[in-house]
């Protein structure tokens, strides 16, 4: 009994150190943290590497690092299973957030043709910035929602990536060859601009290799018809309130 609360109070550690390191490095990227904090972040994160302090916990990274590895050797695998804590390492440097849930996976999946996939996106694009790019996000869901409150939470949309004020719809994509993407669970993030937290918790596609881009993404996607007596509107499946 005594050897079985030790190992349960050894694994919970594990699990602490494994959690401190992965916070700590990607706080070094948080666009909402400042400076100072950045680089306490990254000097924790560096101390928790160190085997000379943490030799016994130090094989909890181990996975954390191969998958990044793998992700550095090979951007996309079909049916590959990653760990959220690999592929959020990877990107954060990049995008200041960590897209998926902690302690989950993320899958490499192709999306065939005639299957079909969502994104949240405003109305009218060009009504807001006249020079920004019509084109579909780089994110997108396999669930429709009823209300942008609702959209919002679930795929943790912040209004620092979608402002807030404009009308929002959600566009249906139609896929006509083969798409290589990443799946996996939204995590929890707190938005720089108001304070407040969104859950996550949907289910979530990343579009890889940059296809959503403009001059790309209808070599994949079925291009939405415009709006009757518009110039610029694309079709929508549902415009939320």
């Amino acid at each position: 009994m005594c050897y079985g609360i030790g190992r349960l109070g050894q694994v919970g550690l594990e699990n602490l150190y494994k959690n401190a390191y992965v916070e700590s490095h990607i706080a070094q990227y948080d666009m909402r943290l400042s400076a100072s904090a950045k680089q306490k972040a990254g000097d924790m994160s560096r101390q928790l590497q160190k085997p000379e302090n943490y030799a016994e916990f130090i094989d909890e990274l181990n996975p954390i690092f191969d998958d990044l590895a793998d992700l550095r050797a090979n951007n996309w695998i079909k049916n590959r299973k990653l760990s959220s804590e690999a592929v959020n390492i990877q990107i954060v440097p990049g995008e200041g957030y960590p897209p998926y849930k902690f302690n989950t996976f993320v899958d490499d999946i192709e999306i065939g043709v005639g299957e079909k996939i969502y994104c949240v996106e405003y109305l009218d694009v060009k009504a807001i910035n006249p020079d920004w790019v019509d084109q579909p996000g780089g994110w997108m869901s396999t669930q429709l929602f009823n209300t942008e409150a609702e959209a919002r939470d679930a795929l943790a949309l912040l209004p620092d990536f979608k402002r807030e004020g404009f009308p929002m719809v959600i566009r249906e994509y139609e896929v006509i060859q083969p798409v290589k993407v990443r799946k996996g669970i939204v995590g929890e993030l707190t938005s720089k601009l108001n304070g407040k937290t969104y859950p996550g918790g949907a289910e979530q596609i990343q579009l890889l290799d940059g296809i959503n881009k403009n001059g790309t993404w209808d070599l994949y996607f079925k291009k939405q018809n415009i709006i009757e007596g518009s110039e610029r509107i694309r079709e929508y499946v549902k415009l939320l309130n």
